[in-house]
């Protein structure tokens, strides 16, 4: 799903090396410069696990196709 949301596909970036061995310069992920609006943030359930139920839901922007078991668009964060 990252590559998806990232445009990486095999047909255009198959062998292609994103870090280079010797410098270690290459692409990095980073978070985003500027925080979405509250509104377009929500929050569910945690998908997958059998414990820790009880530490903190999953946080996602609105609407976004890149989730899995997306969250229905009811508003921002509580």
């Amino acid at each position: 799903k990252l590559c998806r949301a990232l445009g990486i596909t095999t047909k255009v970036h198959n062998g292609v090396v994103f870090k280079d061995q010797q410098s270690g310069e290459g692409l990095s992920i980073t978070g985003a410069a500027v925080c979405p609006p509250a509104e377009s943030v929500v929050a569910s359930v945690r998908v997958g696990i059998r414990h820790g139920r009880s530490l903190p839901w999953r946080f996602s922007r609105a609407g976004n196709p890149f989730v899995s078991r997306p969250v229905p668009s009811t508003g921002g964060r509580d």
